[in-house]
């Protein structure tokens, strides 16, 4: 995980490609192969986004629509196993 080196090239698009369309930035850094988390970092440090706002961001960016059904179901079956814990 390279989060800084993620937010060194979100830095440099911005600089030739000023844009404060987030979807833009996320697609910008899934195109370079960055993963969900480098990009929610990359967010987070260069737009002084709140972790919880990158994280929405970048879970419901059209870049990563394809994870988000299998990420979602994932996430789910978290919350069940911490609920039946708890129970």
């Amino acid at each position: 995980m390279n989060i800084d080196a993620a937010a060194v090239h979100l830095r440099g698009f911005l600089a030739g490609t000023p844009s404060s369309d987030f979807n833009l930035q996320v697609r910008f850094l899934a195109d370079k192969g960055y993963s969900k988390i480098e990009c929610i970092g990359a967010l987070n440090r260069v737009n002084d986004m709140a972790p919880n706002e990158a994280k929405t961001v970048v879970h419901h960016s059209p870049a990563f629509e394809y994870r988000r059904e299998s990420d979602d179901e994932f996430h789910n079956s978290l919350i069940s196993l911490i609920e039946q814990d708890q129970s």
